[in-house]
């Protein structure tokens, strides 16, 4: 009888990661936080304000679940399972609203 090896999730080597996307990142969710505070400031019409703030809301969310939960690196469909959801809270959101 032939000895078979299997390679469970433990057994896969390491994959590196560079530092630098993580900084990328970090700065565009510094970017776009300081953006809210300023449409949170502006004489919008209030639907227009929170629709805007609920997208880059969305936006720095999906920063976050793909690089820092490292979604990016995982296969598409799975991304997509992942970020449906925020883009379905949004549009609800938005129908809910108008």
């Amino acid at each position: 009888m032939a000895a078979t090896s299997t390679l469970g999730p433990d057994d896969a080597p390491p994959i590196r990661h560079s530092p630098r996307p993580y900084a990328y990142v970090f700065i565009m969710l510094a970017v776009v936080t300081v953006l809210e505070v300023y449409v949170a400031g502006l004489p919008f019409v209030k639907t227009d304000q929170i629709l805007l703030l609920l997208l880059m809301a969305t936006a720095k969310a999906s920063l976050v679940v793909l690089y820092y939960m490292h979604l990016r690196y995982e296969r598409r469909a799975l991304r997509w399972v992942a970020l449906a959801p925020f883009f379905l809270a949004v549009a609800f959101a938005g129908v809910l609203i108008v």
